[in-house]
C-alpha cells in the first residue's frame, strides 16, 4: 500500500482536501473535463484508448494541478465511448495506470474507464418518470 502513505507530510491534516469538489468526468458533446485528486503527485497524465483492453493509447494529455490537490484537463471533441486511464508520477516514478475511483463505466476487468453520455443510457420515457406518492 505504498501509494497510500504520505512520506512528505508530517500529518494527514496537512493534506489538502477537495471539499465540495465534483470529481466525476464532465461530459458534453463538445468536450469532456477529467479530474483526479492526487495531492502528492508531481505530474498526472490522461491516456485515451479506442477500446476497453489491449489497444495502445491514441492520445495523452497532461493535467494541470489545482490548489487543493486536484488535477484537471479539458479535452475537446465528442468522447462518448472513448476509454481512458490516469497515470500519476510521484518521487519514485510513474505509478500503474488507473481508471480512477469516479469512473462511470469500465472496460474489460475494470482496467480502463469509459466516457459515457449518461443521457443515452436512459430508457424511453425516463424524463416523465416520477417516484410513487406515499400515502399519509
Amino acid at each position: 500500500m505504498n501509494s497510500c502513505k504520505s512520506p512528505d507530510k508530517t500529518s494527514s491534516d496537512q493534506i489538502p482536501l477537495p471539499e465540495n469538489k465534483n470529481l466525476w468526468p464532465e461530459y458534453t458533446a463538445q468536450s469532456t473535463t477529467f479530474k483526479i485528486w492526487s495531492p502528492e503527485a508531481e505530474e498526472v497524465r490522461l491516456n485515451l484508448y479506442a477500446s476497453g483492453n489491449d489497444s495502445p493509447s491514441t492520445k495523452e494529455y497532461s493535467l494541470e494541478q489545482g490548489d487543493d490537490g486536484t488535477w484537471t484537463v479539458e479535452v475537446s471533441g465528442d468522447l462518448n465511448g472513448v476509454y481512458y486511464t490516469y497515470q500519476v508520477k510521484k518521487t519514485n516514478g510513474w505509478l500503474e495506470k488507473t481508471p480512477g475511483i469516479y469512473a462511470q463505466a469500465v472496460g474489460v476487468n475494470g482496467q480502463r474507464a469509459m466516457v459515457v453520455d449518461m443521457k443515452l443510457t436512459n430508457p424511453e420515457g425516463w424524463d416523465q418518470d416520477a417516484r410513487p406518492q406515499l400515502e399519509s
